[in-house]
């Protein structure tokens, strides 16, 4: 980039990389910082919200109809408690259908195989039939 301007347009270089080095200010915009910054809180705010709604519905569902705890380290040790209950639940769940998920997780593996083995011998045609087309290709261009 020694030349000062364009052997197809003319345009002079220079100007142009002046331009686009003056546009790239290194200074904080303290409007796009305080625009993140509101936004970021805005976020939280929601959030939070969200995680105080959700813990009051979980800790009702966990107490069953019982009047809920006043503090939120309570309401938030129902909802713990409620949802181990869960995991116990599902756990149990799994361990009595034990053999059927192993059965279609074999099955699922077996096909997987098969369809990387299928896979990998269509591979080896398809690069035999490539490369028979391309030599094809080539002695008609020889012929001619």
């Amino acid at each position: 980039m020694s030349e000062r301007v364009c052997p197809n347009c003319g345009a002079d270089w220079s100007q142009s990389m002046r331009v686009a080095r003056k546009s790239r200010s290194r200074t904080p915009d303290v409007r796009k910082i305080m625009r993140h910054a509101a936004k970021g809180a805005l976020v939280a705010l929601v959030l939070s919200a969200l995680a105080y709604v959700l813990v009051n519905a979980l800790a009702s569902a966990a107490a069953g109809g019982e009047r809920l705890p006043p503090g939120f380290g309570a309401r938030l040790g129902l909802v713990v408690d409620g949802v181990v209950g869960l995991l116990g639940a599902v756990g149990a769940t799994i361990v009595r259908h034990a053999r059927l998920i192993l059965t279609v997780l074999l099955v699922v593996a077996v096909g997987a195989i098969g369809g990387v083995l299928f896979y990998a011998l269509n591979l080896g045609r398809l690069a035999r039939r490539s490369s028979d087309s391309s030599r094809r290709a080539r002695r008609k261009r020889r012929r001619t």
